[in-house]
């Protein structure tokens, strides 16, 4: 689970996507002795984005595919819904008085809460199901940083 999950990120890094951080999470870094996934919040850079063009060389329509796909693969090649190993989201990062820092911080603290929480299902499937409670913020994740 860990390489497949390192192995997409490698796949991102060689796509010149700017990642800033990563945010891991689900039953991965819980006490479960056999994890059922690994969900990866990819932290992508966006200032750094115009980078991506000019140093690489990529055309915008070029650079801008290859952000939409790392943040539309969810799941590994050949992985669904409910065969997956691991489980990305791509979320983009501004700094503090960025015109898009606002946006950004909404939805990190959306992410933030949600993966602190411990899930209960009471049945079902996860999504929207009304099944599961959300409990308190005792879990958390782990957040990497690096830079390239």
């Amino acid at each position: 689970m860990l390489m497949t999950a390192r192995g997409r990120l490698a796949q991102i890094e060689a796509t010149l996507v700017p990642v800033a951080a990563v945010w891991v999470n689900g039953s991965f870094v819980t006490s479960v002795e056999e994890p059922g996934d690994i969900d990866i919040a990819v932290l992508i850079n966006g200032p750094a984005l115009p980078l991506m063009r000019t140093d690489a060389g990529l055309e915008p329509a070029d650079a801008a595919s290859r952000v939409r796909k790392c943040m539309e693969d969810r799941y590994e090649p050949g992985g669904t819904a409910t065969s997956h190993l691991t489980d990305f989201r791509g979320i983009f990062w501004y700094p503090e008085g960025h015109p898009h820092y606002l946006a950004s911080m909404s939805e990190l603290d959306y992410w933030s809460a949600v993966w602190s929480r411990v899930q209960v299902r009471h049945g079902g499937h996860t999504g929207d199901d009304p099944s599961i409670t959300l409990y308190d913020d005792s879990k958390g994740f782990v957040e990497v940083r690096w830079s390239s």
